[in-house]
């Protein structure tokens, strides 16, 4: 869904007068819920009782377009395209052009050139934060005498896309001389907690909900993290980003993060996890990071 946000902006500066309606899960309407593009979202619930709501919602509406841009075969999507009344419906068609080294903003919007809209340049997610966590954040800076801090995220999705917490807390202990929050996933409070009773110079970040997150990354100086949403995020705002990935070539052209500032430490070609990542590594683009003018990319 962050990657799929430039789309609703180029949809209402090309036709400022259409509604757009937006189907999405309990789980990501979250990243929409503020963005002033959007009219309506319809939110997909998957219990018995929900998906008759559900479905009653869908064809209530009668749509000039229904538009799908996912680049490949969904049994579901089929079936919601089959459920909406629409004139136009756009969606996967295997003869479309191969999708593999396209990166998923592209892919996304270029489902948009039905509507004559074709892009030249490179596309950022575009996210609106929530009030009450611009709060929360500025309150947490405040009782900590915090300004712009480094966020360091320790959490994916995946325990291969993570690093132990011995060589996290070595980075943080070479680098006495700055402050850094820690932000993680609750499932991941000990592994956290390990970090930061064994450093002086971090502190942890409570996250409400994925809305606290944004506001936070949103105010930091740097963000470091593997590969998840969040370096996303720091792209949506600009953020200088310290980015681990694995080596596999396919999920970096997909998934690049868009800051204009960043450092890319990519684990050994062809590795599925950043585990090879060596502190060293890390430092020294840290450091370059630090002191850069300029883009750069760092491969292992």
């Amino acid at each position: 869904m962050i990657l799929a946000s430039p789309s609703f902006g180029l949809l209402k500066n090309k036709f400022p007068d259409i509604q757009i309606d937006v189907l999405a899960s309990r789980h990501n309407s979250g990243i929409i819920k503020n963005n002033p593009n959007i009219d309506n979202i319809i939110i997909l619930q998957k219990s018995p009782k929900k998906i008759i709501n559900f479905i009653f919602r869908l064809r209530k509406q009668y749509y000039d377009y229904y538009l799908d841009p996912k680049d490949h075969y969904s049994r579901e999507g089929a079936l919601i395209a089959c459920l909406v009344r629409a004139k136009n419906k756009i969606y996967y068609n295997h003869n479309l052009i191969e999708t593999e080294t396209r990166h998923y903003s592209d892919i996304y919007t270029s489902a948009l050139s039905i509507f004559n809209i074709h892009l030249d340049k490179m596309l950022i997610p575009e996210l609106f934060t929530e009030l009450a966590s611009d709060i929360y954040v500025d309150n947490f800076f405040k009782e900590n005498n915090l300004q712009k801090p480094i966020v360091l995220n320790i959490s994916a999705g995946e325990p291969y896309r993570m690093l132990d917490s011995e060589k996290w807390s070595e980075f943080l202990n070479r680098n006495k001389d700055f402050r850094f929050v820690i932000s993680f996933s609750p499932e991941h409070k000990v592994l956290a907690e390990t970090i930061i009773n064994s450093t002086q110079n971090s502190l942890s970040f409570l996250s409400r909900s994925f809305d606290d997150a944004i506001s936070l990354i949103k105010s930091a100086r740097m963000l470091i993290s593997p590969d998840t949403s969040l370096v996303h995020v720091a792209a949506a705002f600009n953020i200088d980003l310290l980015g681990l990935y694995s080596g596999l070539e396919e999920n970096y052209l997909r998934f690049e993060p868009r800051s204009d500032r960043k450092e890319i430490i990519r684990s050994s070609p062809g590795s599925w996890g950043i585990a090879s990542i060596t502190v060293d590594e890390i430092d020294a683009g840290f450091r370059r990071l630090l002191n850069a003018d300029k883009v750069t990319l760092y491969q292992v």
